[in-house]
């Protein structure tokens, strides 16, 4: 429904009019709360309202068309013109021209007119274009001029009739064609057949008829090409409950710009909806640095138990003199990926953390890419599990700050509520540093400790001895290297009640390389105001940081 903005201004016109009536006023007034309806070319109702102290009646005359609008109500009492009467006046679908029509209440000598404007609702073309491609000497697939339509009422008869001509268009053709319209927007397709034989532009003049009305024509231009080598060697890297990794063969011989786009898929049928899908174009240093396997990426927030359907393409990068001319490749086969089943906790567990929903950020421990979002502080708030990739994130590069970038609203949305890791928290002064590493968490930098604590262990009723376990597995800077960057050693620590053999805090080994490691501790005494923190050791000593990743965290009572 649409109002205009002098129907705005009409409502605090008549609004004081009402209000400002005296006793003696009241026996000779008649008012209305608009002087124009505009309504849209949907069917839709609206609301007028009369205040009369004396008998009205409505009636429409119709400037454009006839019959299109409908009254509750024609007619009403008069009172003392304090009280508003509604009447309710429903336009039906128009799918003609602009309309217009004049509403005149009157009574008493009174005549209130009202104009009623509902907008064109003809069947509309919203652009004609070119879906799919065309490649040198390959049968085209699945290529189509799709004209866009919208406002159609269901069953119109849209006639298309394209013509291509240029020095690429030899060996295609294209057929004109009628198509039945589906009701509201929609697209008219018709499709590009043969096999070119020739490189260079191909231009399609389209021609659009509905009934005695004609569109167009319309130019769309396009070319023949030659298509880049599909990637090769697709395969399940890795399948988690709530993460997949996906990796692909590349050819690493020659360092360049590349580009890739991948779709995960609901089925593998033709209509399969679209979980998510990602382009992303890896610059020159990052494809020379062996750090970086930009062909293998990690896809997270999944559901567990389902199974996905998998698949990447080459894309042309600009500027790239090996990709000038060319077109994306071909969709790889679809790849299905299956995630494990729910993970299994105990009904006595006292807290079970996973982090699951953090779908942000690359995994330096599989030395994986992953999606990223423009974590700017002073840009998007950033408070949703889930939103589209805006970049990439190299396995290198974990996803913004949870507490320092990152809003309580996400932390909330990813489960983190009562969990802390927040500068200056704690008992602990200084910069604190906790990230998502899709699936994981990745904690501390170069420079600071990296450290998070847990809810308070609320479920315990009374001093009882606890286990707890986790996974976890030390920074490696550089896979290719044998050389280690990181300690592989870190602490955890008691807060409040409880005891690790009789000491607040116990240093535990993690795994070194690339491989996340079962860790357990016990700790005796643990009460409802028990929290356990996991640090760094250090930040950097001996030439070595502390930066490690986190996951799987199970508080059971000890068996």
């Amino acid at each position: 429904m649409l109002l205009k903005l002098r129907g705005m201004c009409a409502v605090l016109l008549a609004a004081l009019a009402f209000a400002g009536c005296s006793d003696d006023d009241a026996a000779s007034s008649l008012a209305t709360n608009f002087d124009e309806l505009e309504f849209s070319y949907e069917e839709s109702d609206q609301q007028l309202l009369i205040r009369s102290t004396v008998p009205w009646t409505l009636d429409c005359t119709y400037l454009t068309g006839d019959g299109w609008l409908a009254f509750d109500k024609t007619s009403g009492p008069g009172d003392e013109g304090i009280v508003s009467q509604r009447v309710t006046i429903k336009a039906l679908h128009n799918t003609g021209v602009e309309r217009t029509a004049e509403l005149h209440i009157t009574g008493a000598g009174f005549d209130r007119k009202v104009t009623v404007v509902q907008e064109d609702g003809q069947v509309r073309i919203d652009g004609v274009e070119l879906e799919g491609d065309m490649a040198k000497d390959e049968q085209v697939e699945k290529t189509y001029i799709a004209v866009n339509y919208s406002r159609a009422v269901g069953g119109e008869k849209l006639t298309v009739t394209p013509t291509l001509s240029g020095e690429g268009s030899d060996g295609l053709s294209v057929a004109a064609g009628e198509v039945t319209l589906d009701a509201g927007s929609g697209v008219a397709r018709m499709a590009v057949t043969g096999t070119p034989t020739t490189f260079g532009e191909v231009l399609f003049k389209v021609a659009v008829e509905l009934g005695d009305k004609s569109f167009g024509p319309y130019e769309v231009k396009s070319e023949t090409a030659n298509r880049m080598a599909a990637p090769t060697g697709l395969y399940v890297f890795r399948a988690d409950s709530h993460e997949i990794i996906m990796e692909w063969d590349n050819d690493h011989s020659t360092v360049r710009t590349r580009k890739w786009a991948w779709q995960l898929l609901d089925s593998d049928a033709d209509d399969a909806g679209v979980v998510r899908e990602f382009t992303y174009e890896v610059n020159s240093n990052d494809d020379k640095n062996p750090k970086y396997v930009y062909n293998r990426f990690i896809i997270g927030a999944l559901d567990p138990g389902t199974t996905y359907y998998f698949r990447v393409k080459r894309c042309p990068s600009e500027g790239v003199a090996d990709d000038a001319g060319k077109i994306d490749s071909k969709w790889t086969e679809l790849c299905p990926v299956t995630t494990k089943a729910e993970p299994e906790v105990p009904a006595d567990a006292v807290l079970f953390q996973d982090f699951r929903y953090l779908a942000y950020g690359g995994n330096n421990v599989y030395t994986a890419f992953a999606g990223g979002v423009n974590d700017n502080p002073t840009g998007k708030a950033l408070d949703q599990i889930f939103v589209p990739y805006e970049k990439y994130c190299n396995a290198n590069s974990a996803a913004a700050n949870l507490w320092t970038t990152h809003s309580a609203a996400y932390r909330s949305a990813v489960g983190l509520d009562g969990w802390v890791g927040g500068n200056n928290a704690a008992g602990h002064t200084g910069n604190n540093s906790v990230y998502g590493a899709t699936g994981m968490l990745k904690l501390g930098t170069g420079s600071a400790v990296g450290w998070i604590q847990t809810p308070a262990l609320e479920k315990l009723t009374g001093a009882t001895d606890i286990t707890v376990s986790f996974d976890a597995c030390c920074w490696w800077e550089d896979p290719s290297s044998s050389a280690k960057s990181d300690n592989p050693e870190i602490k955890v620590i008691v807060v409040g009640p409880g005891t690790i053999d009789g000491q607040k805090e116990a240093k535990v080994q993690i795994s070194e390389k690339r491989e996340m490691k079962p860790c357990t501790v016990n700790v005796a005494g643990a009460t409802a105001e028990t929290h356990i923190e996991f640090s760094a050791v250090f930040a950097k000593e001996n030439g070595l940081t502390n930066r490690w990743f986190l996951d799987n965290v199970l508080i059971v009572p000890a068996k």
